[in-house]
């Protein structure tokens, strides 16, 4: 077969999250379309893979890890609180590189694993989206915790790659001199999760 070489983008490069990780990544304020996908890898069961609250009290959205399925969790502050669950996909705690798609909109949200269409899952529950400017990967910063938020799920452990924001590539290079963003405990363009 070809070999064929070429310069790395920038936005291929993995990023490692241990236990007391989490990677701040800024988003495009007050979109009424809640958008992102990234890749992961890991090996374990659970973890947080994003959390984002929406603008103007209206919620927060979820996306973790539980028992080797990715699940999303969406709490609706406006009417009463309700909380939209679904969940998608199976084993994919292999250590293989999955992708997650999301996509929330006014009464409409969609799950899509590994880019399987036909099992993609969706919601119509009542939904008011409008994206804040800060979407937490892998961890959460409990500075800006306040009681009426609790995260179930331990942070990740395992890299994330691809990771899309607002139909934006995020450039972790430039996440990583902390222009725009911040982070903790993240190693950037290596993935330590040991092949099995």
């Amino acid at each position: 077969g070809n070999l064929s070489f070429s310069c790395v983008e920038p936005y291929t490069v993995p990023v490692f999250f241990n236990a007391t990780s989490y990677l701040e990544v800024p988003g495009r304020l007050n979109q009424d379309l809640f958008s992102v996908s990234f890749q992961f890898r890991t090996w374990n069961p659970s973890g947080l893979l994003l959390f984002s609250h929406f603008a103007d009290n209206l919620g927060n959205v979820e996306i973790d890890l539980t028992e080797s399925k990715v699940g999303v969790h969406i709490n609706v502050t406006q009417t009463k609180m309700s909380q939209i669950d679904i969940s998608s996909g199976s084993g994919l705690n292999d250590g293989q590189w999955h992708e997650v798609r999301f996509l929330a909109k006014e009464n409409f949200a969609i799950l899509t694993i590994d880019g399987d269409e036909a099992s993609a899952v969706r919601t119509n529950s009542p939904l008011q989206v409008k994206t804040s400017e800060k979407y937490f990967f892998g961890g959460f910063l409990n500075q800006m915790n306040n009681s009426s938020h609790s995260v179930l799920q331990p942070s990740f452990q395992g890299c994330m790659q691809l990771i899309q924001v607002d139909d934006q590539l995020v450039n972790l290079y430039e996440v990583a001199q902390r222009k725009p963003g911040s982070f903790a405990n993240v190693s950037i363009d290596m993935c330590a999760i040991i092949d099995r």
